[in-house]
């Protein structure tokens, strides 16, 4: 009878994805201080214009003090926290789906980009990330001497 439920597992996809699952979830159950702390990954928009890649991150509520920004060759990582400046009591809620604390979001853009020349702009909630595309030379003439 137990090898019978062996090849039940083997053959049935779900049961062995889940089985995986929990090996995986069972191995790797403490990550690290981030385990400790909550985070959560605000919304963004990432799309590409001739000369640039634009990144829009909405994170409402942030202060810009509260904000990093980090490239690291075609990745860019936006991560800060947060503050919950509410004075009301926090009894009883009904609803409750405003994110506070740490966040962070990475894009990974499709190629390289000017690093010395991105740009931010925060406003009203949101956070534009301007990545100029680095410009690659297709063809260069060399002079014969």
């Amino acid at each position: 009878m137990g090898d019978e439920g062996a090849r039940l597992n083997a053959a049935d996809p779900f049961r062995s994805d889940f089985i995986r699952y929990q090996e995986h979830a069972a191995d790797n159950w403490y990550s690290g201080p981030e385990f400790y702390e909550q985070t959560w990954k605000p919304f963004c928009d990432v799309f590409e214009t001739e000369e640039t890649y634009v990144i829009v991150v909405e994170i409402a509520g942030v202060s810009s003090r509260d904000l990093d920004v980090v490239i690291q060759g075609r990745r860019v990582l936006v991560r800060g926290c947060r503050q919950d400046s509410s004075t009301l009591p926090k009894k009883d809620f009904y609803q409750m789906e405003i994110s506070f604390g740490l966040f962070s979001r990475e894009v990974e853009l499709p190629d390289e980009i000017d690093q010395a020349a991105v740009k931010t702009h925060f406003r009203d909630g949101l956070l534009v990330v301007e990545c100029p595309k680095r410009r690659t030379v297709m063809e260069k003439r060399v002079n014969v001497e």
